[in-house]
């Protein structure tokens, strides 16, 4: 399987994203917030291409198989209670308190989408 290869220039487009923890030529590293983001919008009901555009990354530079890849792993960590466990994640506050508040913010999408079903 080929792998794209980004060019310096795509390397700093990308590392010019928030969300962006690290970025190399064959890795992209995304920030704990953005994973956290990722599946509260997912949960939500968007897709995961929508859920990258709107969080400023430019979708055609990462390709779908990129996106696509990384949502799956991050939806398997998620649902396997291990998305904040995740070695490759980085976060700037007090863990605990982020999940949390990850949890609440889920609770309360859940709760809207229950309220919907009901209507």
């Amino acid at each position: 399987m080929s792998r794209k290869i980004l060019t310096d220039e795509e390397i700093k487009i990308l590392g010019n994203n928030p969300y962006i923890k690290s970025v190399t030529s064959k890795r992209i590293q995304y920030t704990r917030e953005f994973k956290r983001h990722f599946m509260q919008e997912y949960l939500a009901g968007k897709g995961p291409t929508r859920i990258f555009r709107e969080a400023g990354f430019d979708t055609e530079l990462l390709g779908s198989k990129r996106i696509e890849r990384a949502a799956a792993h991050w939806k398997e960590a998620y649902h396997a209670g291990r998305l904040d466990d995740d070695p490759n994640t980085y976060y700037s506050g007090d863990s605990l308190y982020a999940q949390l508040k990850a949890l609440q913010e889920e609770n309360k999408l859940l709760k809207e989408k229950i309220q919907q079903l009901l209507l």
